[in-house]
């Protein structure tokens, strides 16, 4: 059976609602950071743009998109083919206007926060105009961005670790979104290697906050780790659609019990974000985090099943970042670099383990652009939605998947995943036990013998009790997990094919975890008879639905296209 790795992806333009890591901060100032760079190295800015030459006689401007802060003046620009005496106007008093006539150029300097439209005429009553935008910066320039790693990660792994510590420094301000450049990074990294590249980033403040460019110099280390097993599942899926802002869930996080964070929400209110925040009262910690999320999209089993493969992916390398969580200053791990559309799903799983430090409060939370999240961090847990899909589960006992069949036998009875047998009560009072498994990592063992002269082939099923279902596999030596798209029959389809040589046994491993979005219960089997292939893809036309979306119109601007790959130094082995 052919391993398909996942699609990229599909594309959105809604910017994020990104909220500030530390809602005290003043507003950005403008503090450009010088950076040596390698020009052949380094991409240009994303959000660069040459300015086109006016047409012949035709009064132009040499910027007509004029973007400061209170107090800050522009570089001259200029006048084009203007008949003296020009004039100079503003639809309102958010800056100050300078002509010189001698060199044909004007100035603007910020008064006070706000918009308004420069208009410039001359004596023949030809006019051209200009938007000016007075506000505070879109986000910071950090000179410096450490990003943690751990175990073995892919570079899709490590770039998506780069982009969350960017948004972390650059703390865009409400509406904003951060554009970094795309590197070229080795495929894997291991333990003992360190990288060290600049990386120019752009800020779109969406004509509410000005621009920002910059260059933040990323210092990458990959550490060995050994594996922290969590102990606890916090499982957050109440209220799985969302309306308002407010904490969707909360738990805490200790050197003796480490937590694996299920987070499951679809959203009915445009330009929400789910974000996962971690505090601490007490003292300073660092916490080591192994997985990622998916979304958003309003394709739930895309986004299920790709939670589920970059967890079981990252959780076969050990590949995690180190985040340290100051004190009092709650630190931001955003589950997505866009905001939420209506309809929208996000979901993912994360291990959190306490390396270091005092005892840490985990937190998902629904915010708009509009909520300042230290002001929901101190307000209760939403209301349930009726289903009681929040809670805390015990799940430091192992779960498995285990069959064994013996080529000429009888086949094996069917291991049923996701029926809630048996049960995994809720640790708070009043809460019902786990459905569908959802967050539970189960391993994987087939013990396969064939007692005959003659080679044989094993088939692993599954077989779907009626309802739509996607399975995500990680088969140990595999390069990345199996994934097989939507089955809906009760009927057995292939997983796998082993073979399996006369008198001879085989074992195969791994690890599984039930897709977000499928419905449960389903069958594992194991047989010598050929088994149906799946009878579609995801994205068939009778396939599961909704399809994965692409880029729809958005009312915000969109950003400007991201800059291509940004060659990177090859990693280099640490001082011992």
């Amino acid at each position: 059976m052919p391993i398909v790795p996942p699609p990229p992806p599909p594309p959105i333009v809604t910017p994020s609602p990104f909220v500030s890591v530390s809602p005290a901060t003043p507003s950005p100032v403008v503090t450009p950071t010088p950076v040596a760079t390698n020009p052949a190295s380094v991409m240009p800015s994303p959000g660069a743009s040459a300015q086109p030459s006016p047409p012949a006689n035709q009064l132009a401007l040499g910027k007509t998109r004029l973007q400061l802060n209170v107090g800050a003046a522009s570089a001259p620009i200029s006048i084009f083919n203007g008949l003296p005496p020009l004039r100079a106007m503003l639809s309102a008093p958010v800056a100050d206007v300078r002509l010189d006539p001698a060199r044909n150029t004007l100035v603007v300097r910020g008064l006070t926060n706000g918009t308004a439209t420069l208009t410039i005429s001359d004596a023949s009553g030809a006019m051209v105009t200009a938007s000016v935008l007075v506000a505070a910066n879109a986000g910071f320039v950090p000179s410096d961005v450490n990003v943690a790693l751990t175990g073995n990660p892919t570079s899709d792994f490590a770039a998506a670790q780069i982009h969350a510590a960017l948004l972390r420094a650059v703390q865009p301000l409400p509406g904003s979104a951060v554009i970094p450049g795309s590197a070229q990074l080795p495929p894997s990294l291991g333990p003992g290697e360190r990288i060290d590249a600049p990386l120019r980033f752009h800020v779109d403040g969406h004509n509410q906050y000005v621009d920002v460019d910059g260059v933040a110099n990323i210092h990458i280390t990959i550490a060995a780790a050994t594996p922290i097993p969590p102990t606890v599942l916090l499982y957050s899926d109440d209220p799985e659609q969302l309306t308002e802002d407010g904490v969707l869930f909360r738990g805490m996080l200790t050197h003796e019990r480490p937590v694996r964070l299920y987070y499951y929400h679809q959203t009915k209110i445009p330009n929400e974000s789910v974000v996962i925040v971690l505090d601490t009262p007490a003292g300073t910690a660092r916490v080591n985090v192994i997985g990622r999320g998916a979304g958003p999209n309003p394709a739930i089993f895309y986004v299920g099943q790709s939670a589920t493969y970059r967890f079981l992916d990252d959780h076969a390398r050990n590949a995690g970042v180190d985040l340290d969580v100051p004190v009092g200053a709650p630190l931001v791990i955003f589950t997505s670099d866009t905001a939420m559309k209506r309809g929208d799903l996000v979901a993912g799983a994360l291990d959190f383990a306490l390396t270091d430090g005092s005892p840490v409060r985990v937190s998902v939370l629904a915010l708009s652009p509009a909520t300042e999240l230290a002001t929901l961090l101190g307000t209760q847990e939403l209301p349930s939605d009726g289903k009681q899909r929040r809670g805390v589960y015990d799940i430091a006992q192992p779960f498995s998947l285990a069959l064994a069949y013996a080529v000429g036998g009888p086949e094996p009875t069917p291991v049923t995943v996701g029926a809630g047998d048996p049960p995994i009560p809720s640790q708070r009072a009043g809460g019902r036990a786990l459905a569908g498994d959802y967050g539970i990592l189960r391993n994987v063992r087939l013990a396969l013998t064939n007692p005959t002269q003659a080679p044989a082939i094993v088939y692993l099923y599954e077989k779907p009790i009626g309802y739509p279902v996607t399975t995500t596999i990680d088969f140990t030596g595999d390069s990345v997990p199996t994934r097989l798209q939507c089955a809906k029959q009760p009927e057995r389809y292939l997983v796998r094919a082993f073979d399996v040589p006369a008198d001879g046994n085989v074992t195969i491993t791994g690890s599984y975890m039930t897709d977000g979005g499928s419905t449960y219960p389903l069958d594992f089997g194991l047989t010598s008879t050929p088994p149906s292939p799946l009878p579609v893809s995801m994205t068939a036309p009778d396939g599961c639905f909704p399809k994965p979306a692409a880029a729809a119109p958005s009312s915000t601007p969109s950003p400007p296209p991201p800059p291509t790959s940004t060659p990177v130094p090859a990693p280099t082995s640490l001082p011992t």
